[in-house]
């Protein structure tokens, strides 16, 4: 991710910083922007220009990764209190972040378990194939 302390833009800077320090109080763009005293769209230009993505984007990238680490090295941590940690509403959208980010769910990609998809759990469940 992209060091704050590198970035020309003070807006960035401090966006990038929050962000790194805790996700969990920063539910949306929209929130990060008040809390600057920044338009949304002057603030989304600017980060661009610094970051190379939007930062919704970013932040969601961010999440990932730092779910991912957590997952990594606490296997004792269910995906629930990890999504809770990184600032994610849910297990569920830690999941489909998960999807979109790395191509598979949290426990395959940072444990190695079996998705689960065609298991006896998802067959008895009424799904997976006969």
């Amino acid at each position: 991710m992209v060091e704050y302390q590198h970035c020309a833009d003070l807006f960035v800077a401090r966006a990038l910083r929050a962000m790194d320090r805790s996700l969990v109080e920063i539910p949306s763009i929209h929130a990060l922007c008040l809390r600057l005293g920044i338009s949304r769209s002057g603030f989304h230009t600017r980060f661009v220009q610094e970051v190379g993505v939007p930062p919704g984007r970013y932040l969601s990238r961010l999440r990932a990764q730092r779910a991912h680490e957590l997952l990594s090295t606490h296997p004792d941590l269910t995906i629930d209190a990890v999504a809770r940690k990184v600032g994610y509403s849910c297990g569920e959208a830690a999941n489909r972040a998960f999807w979109r980010e790395f191509g598979g769910a949290p426990g395959v990609v940072c444990r190695g378990k079996p998705s689960g998809r065609g298991s006896r759990t998802s067959k008895a469940k009424g799904g997976g194939q006969p």
